[in-house]
Protein backbone atom coordinates (compact mmCIF):
# COMPACT_ATOMS: atom_id res chain seq x y z
CA UNK A 1 0.00 0.00 0.00
CA UNK A 2 3.07 2.50 0.83
CA UNK A 3 4.73 1.68 -2.34
CA UNK A 4 1.26 2.15 -4.29
CA UNK A 5 0.86 5.63 -2.69
CA UNK A 6 4.16 7.01 -3.05
CA UNK A 7 4.05 6.26 -6.67
CA UNK A 8 0.99 9.36 -6.22
CA UNK A 9 2.08 11.59 -3.85
CA UNK A 10 4.71 11.98 -1.16
CA UNK A 11 3.15 10.66 2.21
CA UNK A 12 5.05 13.04 4.50
CA UNK A 13 3.68 16.18 2.56
CA UNK A 14 0.13 14.88 2.23
CA UNK A 15 0.17 13.76 6.28
CA UNK A 16 2.06 17.04 7.08
CA UNK A 17 -0.76 18.68 5.61
CA UNK A 18 -3.40 16.93 6.82
CA UNK A 19 -2.11 17.12 10.61
CA UNK A 20 -4.16 20.12 11.45
CA UNK A 21 -7.79 17.98 10.66
CA UNK A 22 -6.69 14.93 12.59
CA UNK A 23 -7.35 13.79 15.88
CA UNK A 24 -4.72 12.29 18.18
CA UNK A 25 -6.61 9.54 17.90
CA UNK A 26 -6.52 9.54 13.79
CA UNK A 27 -2.69 10.12 13.82
CA UNK A 28 -2.52 6.91 16.47
CA UNK A 29 -4.88 4.99 13.96
CA UNK A 30 -2.58 5.87 11.29
CA UNK A 31 0.91 4.91 12.98
CA UNK A 32 0.12 1.55 12.97
CA UNK A 33 -0.61 0.98 9.56
CA UNK A 34 2.66 0.39 8.57
CA UNK A 35 5.99 1.32 9.68
CA UNK A 36 7.27 4.13 6.88
CA UNK A 37 3.65 5.68 7.99
CA UNK A 38 4.49 5.16 11.57
CA UNK A 39 7.98 7.43 11.06
CA UNK A 40 5.97 10.09 9.33
CA UNK A 41 3.22 10.08 12.37
CA UNK A 42 5.03 9.93 15.78
CA UNK A 43 6.67 13.86 15.09
CA UNK A 44 3.35 14.97 14.18
CA UNK A 45 1.75 13.69 16.91
CA UNK A 46 3.96 14.73 19.32
CA UNK A 47 4.28 18.36 17.76
CA UNK A 48 1.76 20.20 19.83
CA UNK A 49 0.76 19.40 23.02
CA UNK A 50 -2.12 20.72 24.80
CA UNK A 51 -1.61 19.66 28.50
CA UNK A 52 -4.46 22.42 29.81
CA UNK A 53 -6.96 19.54 29.14
CA UNK A 54 -7.01 18.07 32.79
CA UNK A 55 -7.33 14.27 31.63
CA UNK A 56 -4.92 14.26 29.47
CA UNK A 57 -2.19 15.57 31.76
CA UNK A 58 -3.70 13.66 34.65
CA UNK A 59 -3.06 10.93 32.63
CA UNK A 60 0.73 11.87 31.81
CA UNK A 61 1.76 12.34 35.17
CA UNK A 62 0.37 8.67 36.55
CA UNK A 63 1.30 6.47 33.89
CA UNK A 64 5.97 6.84 33.82
CA UNK A 65 5.21 4.85 30.07
CA UNK A 66 4.13 8.22 29.12
CA UNK A 67 6.56 10.56 30.72
CA UNK A 68 9.58 7.78 29.13
CA UNK A 69 7.43 8.00 25.96
CA UNK A 70 7.53 12.39 26.45
CA UNK A 71 11.42 11.95 27.26
CA UNK A 72 12.02 9.63 24.11
CA UNK A 73 10.29 12.62 22.17
CA UNK A 74 10.98 15.56 23.40
CA UNK A 75 12.38 16.42 20.03
CA UNK A 76 9.95 16.92 18.21
CA UNK A 77 7.55 19.06 20.61
CA UNK A 78 7.40 22.31 19.24
CA UNK A 79 3.94 23.83 20.41
CA UNK A 80 3.19 23.05 24.15
CA UNK A 81 0.26 24.80 26.70
CA UNK A 82 0.08 23.98 30.35
CA UNK A 83 -0.68 25.14 33.51
CA UNK A 84 1.08 24.18 36.89
CA UNK A 85 -0.56 20.93 37.36
CA UNK A 86 1.87 19.74 35.09
CA UNK A 87 4.71 22.44 34.69
CA UNK A 88 5.92 22.28 38.17
CA UNK A 89 5.58 18.69 37.81
CA UNK A 90 7.76 19.03 34.58
CA UNK A 91 10.41 21.55 36.24
CA UNK A 92 10.97 19.44 38.68
CA UNK A 93 11.82 16.01 36.63
CA UNK A 94 13.50 18.90 34.62
CA UNK A 95 15.55 19.20 37.91
CA UNK A 96 16.08 15.49 38.78
CA UNK A 97 17.42 15.17 35.18
CA UNK A 98 19.77 17.93 34.94
CA UNK A 99 21.35 17.06 38.41
CA UNK A 100 22.26 13.37 36.73
CA UNK A 101 24.14 14.77 33.96
CA UNK A 102 27.57 15.99 33.84
CA UNK A 103 28.59 19.74 33.68
CA UNK A 104 29.74 18.48 30.01
CA UNK A 105 27.11 16.59 28.76
CA UNK A 106 25.02 20.27 29.35
CA UNK A 107 26.86 22.73 27.11
CA UNK A 108 23.43 23.80 25.60
CA UNK A 109 21.82 24.08 28.68
CA UNK A 110 22.87 26.95 30.90
CA UNK A 111 21.79 26.42 34.22
CA UNK A 112 21.31 29.55 35.81
CA UNK A 113 21.84 29.92 39.42
CA UNK A 114 18.84 32.07 39.59
CA UNK A 115 16.96 28.32 39.54
CA UNK A 116 18.46 27.91 43.13
CA UNK A 117 18.32 30.90 45.33
CA UNK A 118 16.00 31.19 47.66
CA UNK A 119 14.51 34.49 46.25
CA UNK A 120 13.80 33.03 42.73
CA UNK A 121 13.38 29.54 41.45
CA UNK A 122 13.70 27.91 45.11
CA UNK A 123 14.62 24.45 43.87
CA UNK A 124 15.42 21.95 45.83
CA UNK A 125 19.11 20.55 47.09
CA UNK A 126 18.11 17.48 46.29
CA UNK A 127 16.28 16.37 43.41
CA UNK A 128 12.70 13.86 43.65
CA UNK A 129 14.09 10.25 43.14
CA UNK A 130 10.74 9.25 42.97
CA UNK A 131 10.80 11.03 39.12
CA UNK A 132 11.04 9.92 35.43
CA UNK A 133 13.88 12.74 34.29
CA UNK A 134 12.79 14.60 31.94
CA UNK A 135 15.21 16.53 29.68
CA UNK A 136 14.54 19.89 28.67
CA UNK A 137 12.53 21.57 25.65
CA UNK A 138 14.78 22.85 23.31
CA UNK A 139 12.65 23.51 19.81
CA UNK A 140 10.03 25.15 21.42
CA UNK A 141 7.89 27.77 18.63
CA UNK A 142 4.77 28.64 20.63
CA UNK A 143 4.39 28.56 24.88
CA UNK A 144 1.00 29.22 25.89
CA UNK A 145 1.50 29.14 29.96
CA UNK A 146 -1.56 30.03 32.43
CA UNK A 147 -0.69 30.05 35.98
CA UNK A 148 -4.20 29.27 37.04
CA UNK A 149 -4.11 26.23 39.02
CA UNK A 150 -2.25 24.43 41.97
CA UNK A 151 -0.28 21.70 41.53
CA UNK A 152 -1.42 18.08 43.63
CA UNK A 153 1.19 15.78 42.88
CA UNK A 154 3.05 14.31 45.68
CA UNK A 155 6.99 14.39 45.03
CA UNK A 156 9.82 12.66 46.93
CA UNK A 157 11.05 14.06 48.82
CA UNK A 158 9.06 16.83 49.23
CA UNK A 159 9.65 19.93 47.07
CA UNK A 160 9.63 23.92 48.25
CA UNK A 161 5.90 24.87 48.73
CA UNK A 162 4.50 26.01 45.75
CA UNK A 163 4.77 29.32 45.20
CA UNK A 164 3.28 31.33 41.92
CA UNK A 165 6.61 33.66 41.77
CA UNK A 166 9.27 31.35 41.66
CA UNK A 167 7.30 29.06 39.06
CA UNK A 168 7.32 32.18 37.00
CA UNK A 169 10.93 32.53 37.18
CA UNK A 170 11.08 28.63 36.20
CA UNK A 171 9.39 29.53 33.12
CA UNK A 172 11.54 32.41 32.11
CA UNK A 173 14.58 30.09 32.19
CA UNK A 174 13.24 27.89 30.05
CA UNK A 175 11.68 30.72 27.50
CA UNK A 176 15.64 31.86 27.69
CA UNK A 177 16.62 28.48 26.45
CA UNK A 178 14.40 28.65 23.39
CA UNK A 179 15.22 32.33 23.07
CA UNK A 180 15.86 31.51 19.14
CA UNK A 181 13.13 29.44 17.85
CA UNK A 182 10.21 30.52 19.82
CA UNK A 183 8.10 32.59 17.93
CA UNK A 184 4.78 32.42 19.59
CA UNK A 185 4.29 33.25 23.71
CA UNK A 186 1.09 33.20 25.59
CA UNK A 187 1.65 34.10 29.32
CA UNK A 188 -1.78 34.43 31.37
CA UNK A 189 -2.99 34.91 34.93
CA UNK A 190 0.71 36.17 36.01
CA UNK A 191 1.32 38.00 39.01
CA UNK A 192 4.31 40.55 38.07
CA UNK A 193 3.57 42.86 41.08
CA UNK A 194 7.01 42.24 42.50
CA UNK A 195 9.69 43.88 40.59
CA UNK A 196 12.22 41.02 40.96
CA UNK A 197 9.46 39.28 38.73
CA UNK A 198 8.37 41.97 36.50
CA UNK A 199 12.78 42.27 35.87
CA UNK A 200 12.97 38.98 34.85
CA UNK A 201 9.66 39.19 32.87
CA UNK A 202 11.39 41.91 31.22
CA UNK A 203 14.73 40.61 30.63
CA UNK A 204 13.25 37.20 29.31
CA UNK A 205 11.42 38.70 26.66
CA UNK A 206 14.31 41.07 25.40
CA UNK A 207 15.62 37.92 24.22
CA UNK A 208 13.23 36.48 21.88
CA UNK A 209 14.55 37.74 18.51
CA UNK A 210 12.23 36.19 16.61
CA UNK A 211 8.73 36.42 18.42
CA UNK A 212 6.07 37.81 16.68
CA UNK A 213 3.03 36.93 19.17
CA UNK A 214 3.13 38.46 22.56
CA UNK A 215 0.12 38.30 24.94
CA UNK A 216 0.25 38.91 28.41
CA UNK A 217 -2.83 38.98 31.13
CA UNK A 218 -2.42 39.38 35.04
CA UNK A 219 -3.56 37.47 37.86
CA UNK A 220 -7.02 38.08 39.43
CA UNK A 221 -7.41 41.71 37.41
CA UNK A 222 -4.13 42.74 38.87
CA UNK A 223 -3.23 46.75 37.93
CA UNK A 224 0.24 47.43 36.95
CA UNK A 225 2.03 51.07 37.28
CA UNK A 226 3.32 53.38 34.13
CA UNK A 227 7.41 52.08 34.88
CA UNK A 228 6.32 48.65 34.71
CA UNK A 229 4.10 49.07 31.31
CA UNK A 230 6.88 51.13 30.15
CA UNK A 231 9.13 48.41 30.88
CA UNK A 232 7.28 45.96 29.39
CA UNK A 233 6.82 48.03 26.20
CA UNK A 234 10.26 48.87 25.81
CA UNK A 235 11.32 45.04 26.34
CA UNK A 236 9.42 43.97 23.21
CA UNK A 237 11.67 42.92 19.97
CA UNK A 238 10.87 44.50 17.26
CA UNK A 239 9.98 41.25 14.99
CA UNK A 240 6.37 41.29 17.03
CA UNK A 241 3.93 41.60 14.49
CA UNK A 242 0.72 40.87 17.15
CA UNK A 243 1.02 42.45 20.87
CA UNK A 244 -2.05 41.86 23.34
CA UNK A 245 -1.80 43.82 26.30
CA UNK A 246 -5.73 44.04 27.22
CA UNK A 247 -5.78 42.11 30.06
CA UNK A 248 -3.34 44.02 31.33
CA UNK A 249 -4.86 47.27 33.72
CA UNK A 250 -3.07 50.30 34.26
CA UNK A 251 -3.11 52.14 37.69
CA UNK A 252 -3.44 55.29 36.38
CA UNK A 253 -6.28 57.64 36.18
CA UNK A 254 -5.03 59.79 33.44
CA UNK A 255 -3.58 58.57 29.66
CA UNK A 256 -0.09 59.68 28.96
CA UNK A 257 1.28 59.41 25.43
CA UNK A 258 3.03 56.34 24.36
CA UNK A 259 5.19 57.48 21.75
CA UNK A 260 8.65 56.22 23.05
CA UNK A 261 6.61 52.77 23.37
CA UNK A 262 5.18 52.20 19.98
CA UNK A 263 7.96 53.72 17.99
CA UNK A 264 9.92 50.38 19.95
CA UNK A 265 7.69 48.25 17.77
CA UNK A 266 7.50 49.54 14.04
CA UNK A 267 6.22 46.20 12.68
CA UNK A 268 3.09 45.81 15.15
CA UNK A 269 0.24 44.51 12.82
CA UNK A 270 -1.83 43.42 15.75
CA UNK A 271 -2.10 45.40 18.51
CA UNK A 272 -4.69 45.00 21.90
CA UNK A 273 -4.52 47.86 24.45
CA UNK A 274 -4.39 47.75 28.20
CA UNK A 275 -7.17 48.51 30.37
CA UNK A 276 -6.64 52.18 31.62
CA UNK A 277 -8.52 53.49 34.58
CA UNK A 278 -10.80 56.31 34.58
CA UNK A 279 -10.22 56.99 31.09
CA UNK A 280 -10.03 60.68 30.10
CA UNK A 281 -9.53 62.35 26.75
CA UNK A 282 -5.66 61.06 26.75
CA UNK A 283 -6.59 58.70 24.93
CA UNK A 284 -7.17 60.76 21.83
CA UNK A 285 -3.54 61.26 22.15
CA UNK A 286 -2.96 57.34 22.10
CA UNK A 287 -5.22 56.84 18.48
CA UNK A 288 -3.28 60.02 16.87
CA UNK A 289 0.07 58.17 17.90
CA UNK A 290 -0.97 54.68 16.39
CA UNK A 291 -1.53 55.93 13.22
CA UNK A 292 1.71 57.82 12.99
CA UNK A 293 4.52 54.95 14.20
CA UNK A 294 2.49 52.01 13.52
CA UNK A 295 2.11 51.75 9.66
CA UNK A 296 1.44 48.16 9.58
CA UNK A 297 -1.36 48.25 12.09
CA UNK A 298 -3.80 45.79 10.44
CA UNK A 299 -6.01 44.85 14.09
CA UNK A 300 -7.00 46.61 17.08
CA UNK A 301 -8.61 45.96 20.44
CA UNK A 302 -9.75 48.41 22.84
CA UNK A 303 -10.49 48.65 25.95
CA UNK A 304 -13.48 48.09 28.00
CA UNK A 305 -13.42 51.78 28.36
CA UNK A 306 -14.08 52.52 24.98
CA UNK A 307 -16.17 55.27 23.58
CA UNK A 308 -17.68 55.60 20.10
CA UNK A 309 -15.66 58.68 19.36
CA UNK A 310 -12.43 57.09 19.86
CA UNK A 311 -13.53 53.93 17.97
CA UNK A 312 -14.28 56.06 15.12
CA UNK A 313 -11.24 57.60 15.01
CA UNK A 314 -8.97 54.97 15.36
CA UNK A 315 -10.58 54.00 11.89
CA UNK A 316 -9.88 57.05 10.46
CA UNK A 317 -6.50 57.71 11.24
CA UNK A 318 -5.07 53.46 9.85
CA UNK A 319 -4.81 54.02 5.78
CA UNK A 320 -7.87 52.79 3.91
CA UNK A 321 -7.98 49.52 3.06
CA UNK A 322 -5.80 48.12 6.23
CA UNK A 323 -7.73 47.59 8.74
CA UNK A 324 -8.92 43.71 9.05
CA UNK A 325 -10.12 43.38 12.68
CA UNK A 326 -11.61 46.09 15.09
CA UNK A 327 -12.95 44.96 18.42
CA UNK A 328 -14.21 46.88 21.62
CA UNK A 329 -16.51 46.88 24.57
CA UNK A 330 -18.92 48.91 25.94
CA UNK A 331 -19.15 50.83 23.19
CA UNK A 332 -21.17 53.68 22.87
CA UNK A 333 -22.50 56.40 20.95
CA UNK A 334 -21.17 55.47 17.46
CA UNK A 335 -22.49 58.46 15.01
CA UNK A 336 -23.90 56.86 12.20
CA UNK A 337 -22.74 58.44 9.09
CA UNK A 338 -19.39 59.14 10.67
CA UNK A 339 -18.96 55.23 10.56
CA UNK A 340 -20.61 54.59 8.00
CA UNK A 341 -17.91 56.43 6.29
CA UNK A 342 -15.21 54.73 8.26
CA UNK A 343 -16.46 51.14 6.56
CA UNK A 344 -16.41 52.02 3.39
CA UNK A 345 -12.36 52.63 3.49
CA UNK A 346 -12.15 49.74 4.94
CA UNK A 347 -15.22 47.81 2.88
CA UNK A 348 -12.65 45.41 1.31
CA UNK A 349 -9.94 44.67 3.96
CA UNK A 350 -12.29 43.87 7.12
CA UNK A 351 -12.31 40.58 8.18
CA UNK A 352 -13.46 40.65 11.99
CA UNK A 353 -15.78 43.54 13.87
CA UNK A 354 -16.80 42.92 17.29
CA UNK A 355 -18.61 45.08 19.36
CA UNK A 356 -19.62 43.49 22.54
CA UNK A 357 -21.44 44.55 25.78
CA UNK A 358 -22.40 47.83 23.34
CA UNK A 359 -25.35 50.03 24.11
CA UNK A 360 -26.60 53.00 21.67
CA UNK A 361 -25.33 51.10 18.33
CA UNK A 362 -28.02 52.25 16.41
CA UNK A 363 -29.62 50.12 13.33
CA UNK A 364 -28.33 52.06 10.57
CA UNK A 365 -24.94 51.34 11.74
CA UNK A 366 -25.43 47.30 11.65
CA UNK A 367 -27.20 47.49 8.23
CA UNK A 368 -24.23 49.20 6.85
CA UNK A 369 -21.49 46.55 8.48
CA UNK A 370 -23.61 43.66 6.72
CA UNK A 371 -24.15 45.89 3.36
CA UNK A 372 -20.41 47.23 2.86
CA UNK A 373 -17.70 44.77 4.47
CA UNK A 374 -17.87 42.15 1.21
CA UNK A 375 -15.17 40.22 3.15
CA UNK A 376 -16.40 40.18 6.85
CA UNK A 377 -16.04 36.73 8.25
CA UNK A 378 -17.04 37.76 12.01
CA UNK A 379 -19.67 40.16 13.04
CA UNK A 380 -20.52 40.26 17.02
CA UNK A 381 -22.99 42.80 18.20
CA UNK A 382 -24.67 42.58 21.07
CA UNK A 383 -26.37 45.49 23.93
CA UNK A 384 -27.12 44.00 27.06
CA UNK A 385 -27.59 47.12 28.72
CA UNK A 386 -31.28 46.86 27.30
CA UNK A 387 -32.31 44.10 26.01
CA UNK A 388 -35.60 45.05 25.12
CA UNK A 389 -35.01 47.76 22.32
CA UNK A 390 -31.94 47.91 20.21
CA UNK A 391 -30.66 45.58 17.35
CA UNK A 392 -31.06 45.85 13.85
CA UNK A 393 -34.93 47.28 12.64
CA UNK A 394 -36.62 44.86 10.00
CA UNK A 395 -36.81 47.78 7.83
CA UNK A 396 -33.10 48.24 7.73
CA UNK A 397 -32.93 44.69 7.36
CA UNK A 398 -34.54 44.14 4.29
CA UNK A 399 -33.54 47.74 2.56
CA UNK A 400 -30.56 46.74 1.18
CA UNK A 401 -28.77 43.25 -0.02
CA UNK A 402 -26.10 41.59 2.76
CA UNK A 403 -22.83 41.51 0.46
CA UNK A 404 -20.88 39.77 3.66
CA UNK A 405 -21.47 35.98 1.97
CA UNK A 406 -18.30 34.50 2.88
CA UNK A 407 -19.30 35.43 6.65
CA UNK A 408 -18.91 32.43 9.01
CA UNK A 409 -19.86 33.78 12.42
CA UNK A 410 -23.25 36.22 13.11
CA UNK A 411 -23.98 37.33 16.61
CA UNK A 412 -26.63 40.10 16.13
CA UNK A 413 -30.32 41.33 17.91
CA UNK A 414 -32.87 41.40 15.76
CA UNK A 415 -35.89 44.61 16.60
CA UNK A 416 -38.86 42.28 14.89
CA UNK A 417 -41.92 43.12 17.06
CA UNK A 418 -42.29 44.94 20.25
CA UNK A 419 -42.67 42.49 22.50
CA UNK A 420 -39.93 40.04 20.63
CA UNK A 421 -43.07 37.46 19.66
CA UNK A 422 -44.97 36.53 17.02
CA UNK A 423 -47.48 39.13 15.61
CA UNK A 424 -51.14 38.40 16.60
CA UNK A 425 -51.91 38.20 12.61
CA UNK A 426 -49.37 35.15 12.04
CA UNK A 427 -52.45 33.65 14.54
CA UNK A 428 -55.14 33.02 10.56
CA UNK A 429 -52.51 31.44 8.67
CA UNK A 430 -55.02 31.79 5.85
CA UNK A 431 -54.55 34.98 5.72
CA UNK A 432 -58.41 35.56 5.31
CA UNK A 433 -58.20 38.46 7.75
CA UNK A 434 -54.46 40.51 6.59
CA UNK A 435 -54.23 43.70 6.00
CA UNK A 436 -52.16 45.32 3.44
CA UNK A 437 -49.29 45.87 6.72
CA UNK A 438 -49.88 42.50 7.36
CA UNK A 439 -49.25 40.92 3.95
CA UNK A 440 -45.93 43.65 3.78
CA UNK A 441 -44.70 42.55 7.52
CA UNK A 442 -45.10 39.02 6.31
CA UNK A 443 -42.76 39.54 3.12
CA UNK A 444 -40.38 41.09 5.23
CA UNK A 445 -39.73 38.94 6.95
CA UNK A 446 -39.03 36.39 3.96
CA UNK A 447 -36.60 38.89 2.92
CA UNK A 448 -34.81 38.86 6.32
CA UNK A 449 -34.85 35.22 6.43
CA UNK A 450 -33.93 34.99 3.01
CA UNK A 451 -30.48 37.13 3.22
CA UNK A 452 -29.54 35.26 6.18
CA UNK A 453 -29.92 31.99 4.25
CA UNK A 454 -27.84 33.26 1.51
CA UNK A 455 -24.68 33.49 3.98
CA UNK A 456 -23.64 29.36 3.15
CA UNK A 457 -20.61 29.65 4.71
CA UNK A 458 -22.04 30.50 8.25
CA UNK A 459 -20.72 27.88 10.97
CA UNK A 460 -22.07 30.02 14.29
CA UNK A 461 -24.93 31.82 14.25
CA UNK A 462 -26.67 34.16 17.15
CA UNK A 463 -30.00 35.25 16.63
CA UNK A 464 -31.73 37.09 19.20
CA UNK A 465 -35.24 38.56 18.89
CA UNK A 466 -35.74 41.94 21.30
CA UNK A 467 -38.79 42.25 23.08
CA UNK A 468 -40.26 43.97 25.82
CA UNK A 469 -42.65 42.87 28.69
CA UNK A 470 -45.02 45.35 29.67
CA UNK A 471 -46.39 45.14 33.30
CA UNK A 472 -49.30 48.35 32.34
CA UNK A 473 -49.50 52.06 32.98
CA UNK A 474 -50.86 50.94 36.82
CA UNK A 475 -47.56 49.43 37.97
CA UNK A 476 -44.51 51.63 39.22
CA UNK A 477 -42.18 49.74 37.11
CA UNK A 478 -42.86 49.88 33.19
CA UNK A 479 -41.20 46.33 32.25
CA UNK A 480 -37.98 44.57 31.80
CA UNK A 481 -36.90 43.31 29.03
CA UNK A 482 -37.01 39.51 28.01
CA UNK A 483 -34.32 37.19 27.39
CA UNK A 484 -32.91 35.63 23.63
CA UNK A 485 -34.58 32.65 25.50
CA UNK A 486 -38.03 33.91 26.08
CA UNK A 487 -38.74 35.58 22.54
CA UNK A 488 -39.42 34.10 19.06
CA UNK A 489 -38.07 34.71 15.51
CA UNK A 490 -41.86 34.66 13.76
CA UNK A 491 -42.39 32.09 11.42
CA UNK A 492 -38.86 30.81 10.93
CA UNK A 493 -39.08 27.68 12.84
CA UNK A 494 -42.04 26.18 10.64
CA UNK A 495 -42.19 24.67 7.38
CA UNK A 496 -45.31 26.41 4.78
CA UNK A 497 -47.20 23.53 3.85
CA UNK A 498 -49.95 24.32 1.41
CA UNK A 499 -52.33 21.12 2.09
CA UNK A 500 -52.56 22.14 5.44
CA UNK A 501 -52.57 25.81 5.34
CA UNK A 502 -49.23 26.31 7.57
CA UNK A 503 -47.09 28.96 6.86
CA UNK A 504 -43.37 29.17 7.64
CA UNK A 505 -40.01 30.44 6.22
CA UNK A 506 -37.81 27.79 7.79
CA UNK A 507 -36.96 26.37 4.14
CA UNK A 508 -34.56 29.39 3.87
CA UNK A 509 -32.36 28.00 6.01
CA UNK A 510 -31.70 25.11 3.58
CA UNK A 511 -28.55 26.22 2.30
CA UNK A 512 -27.02 26.57 5.92
CA UNK A 513 -24.89 23.01 4.70
CA UNK A 514 -22.08 24.58 7.51
CA UNK A 515 -23.57 25.97 10.32
CA UNK A 516 -22.55 24.27 13.95
CA UNK A 517 -24.06 26.51 16.03
CA UNK A 518 -27.86 27.57 16.15
CA UNK A 519 -28.04 30.51 19.41
CA UNK A 520 -29.99 32.95 20.27
CA UNK A 521 -34.15 32.54 20.36
CA UNK A 522 -35.00 29.49 18.73
CA UNK A 523 -36.29 27.68 21.78
CA UNK A 524 -38.42 25.06 20.82
CA UNK A 525 -40.22 25.28 23.98
CA UNK A 526 -41.65 28.72 23.59
CA UNK A 527 -45.19 28.78 22.87
CA UNK A 528 -44.90 30.57 19.59
CA UNK A 529 -43.18 28.03 18.03
CA UNK A 530 -44.63 25.22 19.79
CA UNK A 531 -47.77 25.84 18.13
CA UNK A 532 -46.79 25.57 14.43
CA UNK A 533 -44.38 22.83 14.45
CA UNK A 534 -44.84 19.13 14.18
CA UNK A 535 -42.76 16.20 12.99
CA UNK A 536 -42.34 17.30 9.53
CA UNK A 537 -39.96 20.23 11.03
CA UNK A 538 -38.16 17.14 13.77
CA UNK A 539 -37.63 15.84 10.30
CA UNK A 540 -36.14 18.61 8.76
CA UNK A 541 -33.84 19.24 11.37
CA UNK A 542 -32.53 16.07 11.22
CA UNK A 543 -31.83 16.03 7.50
CA UNK A 544 -30.98 19.42 6.82
CA UNK A 545 -28.13 21.37 8.54
CA UNK A 546 -25.93 18.23 8.55
CA UNK A 547 -22.73 20.14 10.38
CA UNK A 548 -25.01 21.41 13.26
CA UNK A 549 -23.59 20.69 16.73
CA UNK A 550 -25.33 22.91 19.10
CA UNK A 551 -29.18 24.58 19.23
CA UNK A 552 -30.70 26.67 21.28
CA UNK A 553 -33.63 24.48 21.30
CA UNK A 554 -34.50 23.42 24.78
CA UNK A 555 -35.41 25.77 27.54
CA UNK A 556 -37.73 25.57 30.68
CA UNK A 557 -39.55 22.30 30.26
CA UNK A 558 -39.30 19.85 27.89
CA UNK A 559 -41.85 18.99 24.57
CA UNK A 560 -42.58 15.87 22.48
CA UNK A 561 -40.81 17.47 20.11
CA UNK A 562 -37.43 17.57 21.73
CA UNK A 563 -37.59 13.98 22.38
CA UNK A 564 -38.44 12.93 18.97
CA UNK A 565 -35.17 15.13 17.87
CA UNK A 566 -33.01 13.84 20.54
CA UNK A 567 -33.83 10.48 19.41
CA UNK A 568 -33.07 11.22 15.94
CA UNK A 569 -29.96 13.48 16.30
CA UNK A 570 -28.67 11.97 19.73
CA UNK A 571 -25.15 13.83 19.04
CA UNK A 572 -26.89 17.34 18.93
CA UNK A 573 -25.96 19.49 21.96
CA UNK A 574 -30.03 21.54 23.03
CA UNK A 575 -28.98 23.72 25.68
CA UNK A 576 -27.09 26.75 25.27
CA UNK A 577 -24.27 26.49 27.65
CA UNK A 578 -23.20 29.65 26.70
CA UNK A 579 -22.64 32.40 29.63
CA UNK A 580 -24.63 35.27 27.71
CA UNK A 581 -27.77 33.08 27.06
CA UNK A 582 -27.44 31.19 30.87
CA UNK A 583 -27.28 34.47 32.53
CA UNK A 584 -30.46 36.02 31.01
CA UNK A 585 -31.97 32.38 31.37
CA UNK A 586 -31.13 32.92 35.28
CA UNK A 587 -29.44 29.36 35.71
Amino acid sequence: MTGACNTFFRLPELLASLAPFLSRSDLIHLARTSHDINAICIPLFWHSLDLQNFALLTRLIDSPDGQRAFRDNIEFIQEVAWRPEFSWFYFHSLWSYLNLKPPEALRSVLIDSALLHEDWGNMPSTPCDSLVPLPPLLRLTRLDVSMIGIPRVKLSPEPPRYHPGSHIHHHMWLIRLNCVTLTHLHLDQFDIRSFRVARDVCRTISQLCHLRTFRLGLYANQLITRPVLKALYFSCPSSLVDLDFSRLGFSVLTTPSIDPEMEHCPVVETLALPYVGGLSSGIQNIIEDIGQLCPLLSSVSFPSTCLGVHLMRVMEVIPAGRLKAISSCYTNGLDTPRISLALVRHSISLRQIEWTYSSQIESAVIQAVLTTCRNLQVFRVNDLGDMGTGGLLLAHAVEREWVCKGIRELEMQLSITSDGRSPAYMDDPSKATWTDDHHRHWEDLGMLYTQIGSLTHLQVLSLASVGWFSMGSDSPNRGYALSPLQTHLPGLLALEDVATGQIGYLEKFAGLLWLKELRGSFAWTNKDAVVRMGEREVDWFVEHLPALKVATFEHGNDCELLSMLRARRPGLLLRDKSPFFEFFAGK
